[in-house]
């Protein structure tokens, strides 16, 4: 699969009911940085909603969004939540903002339990958008973490989002779309892999670690054959972890940021001609996990949301160590 020719201007993914494919695909609008952008896109594409909302985190808590989100309930809009009830450090907060939802009406749901967790953060509007979020909507992100959301109106991607939401919803086997969207456990690891097979210059990674032997394979051969591969974790505590050690070992050169966290999973790829790939979203580089995890990514391809996206890296690259 060549995934250059797979991918429409923008990719990213979300919305609960099928999008009108006939009509032509609307440009993406935006790419959201964190902390630097707050919950802006969120809110706004919450209150904007006309009709319906479908909302799916792995961990969400009180505040300005939950706000939102019951505030659209209470104008008419169909709001569904779904949230991760074995979310790692975050399932009393999940419990205590559904209770808050459902007492405003809004429609809630834990995650399908055939996943040992969903990574997945995404909000669909009106079946004609939805924003992708690498991040979990809550204070601590939005205050000091690195993460990106995508703003998207692709009917295709729209359309297979919708599908696996009312799937997962309803519990049921999803009958997935062809769609440039990179889902766990359901292709997202080929399209990463068609995205660092196909580099010739650089590569550049924002990951915690990376624990995927086949993933590490990819990253050393990319570096045997001149490709420049950096790799920038969210705390000094990591870049001592087995899998960077080794990657770093294998050539891949690591940093640490000091003083955000990281609260996205991204890799951008220069093929040296001008032309340039990034998917964001991917939920963890760990082969066991990816296989049980419900994982959401988006490919990004179109330059001025590209040019954000490397001057961002640039920036954390410059100020860490």
């Amino acid at each position: 699969m060549n995934i250059r020719s797979s991918i429409p201007i923008l990719i990213a993914a979300i919305l609960l009911s099928a999008a009108d494919c006939n009509a032509a695909p609307a440009p993406a609008v935006n790419l959201a940085v964190l902390p630097e952008d707050g919950a802006t896109q969120i809110i706004k594409i919450i209150s904007e909603a006309s009709s319906g909302i479908d909302f799916v985190a792995h961990r969400f808590e009180e505040g300005p969004i939950a706000d939102a989100l019951a505030a659209a309930a209470a104008r008419g809009v169909r709001v569904r939540v779904m949230l991760d009830k074995g979310s790692e450090n975050g399932a009393d907060t999940n419990a205590s903002v559904e209770r808050r939802l459902k007492a405003a009406h809004v429609f809630t749901s834990w995650t399908n339990p055939k996943f040992i967790s969903t990574m997945a953060r995404a909000i669909i509007a009106d079946k004609s958008k939805a924003l992708v979020l690498t991040f979990d909507p809550v204070q601590e992100n939005f205050s000091g973490a690195r993460g990106f959301a995508v703003l998207i109106r692709d009917p295709i991607d729209v359309s297979d989002l919708s599908w696996t939401y009312e799937a997962d919803w309803s519990r049921v086997l999803v009958k997935r779309k062809q769609s440039s969207l990179a889902w766990e456990p359901d292709g997202a690891k080929a399209k990463l892999f068609d995205i660092i097979h196909g580099a010739t210059a650089s590569i550049d990674i924002y990951a915690d670690d990376v624990k995927d032997p086949e993933i590490e394979e990819s990253l050393a051969q990319a570096v045997k054959r001149g490709v420049i591969v950096r790799l920038l974790a969210g705390s000094s505590a990591v870049c001592s972890s087995a899998g960077l050690t080794r990657l770093t070992m294998d050539g891949v050169t690591v940093r640490c940021m000091p003083k955000l966290t990281l609260a996205a999973r991204a890799i951008i790829a220069d093929d040296g001609r001008g032309s340039h790939l990034a998917m964001l979203g991917i939920s963890r580089l760990e082969s066991k996990r990816s296989s049980q995890t419900r994982g959401l990514g988006v490919v990004v391809s179109d330059e001025k949301r590209l040019g954000r996206l490397r001057e961002t890296f640039l920036r954390d690259w410059n100020g860490a160590k």
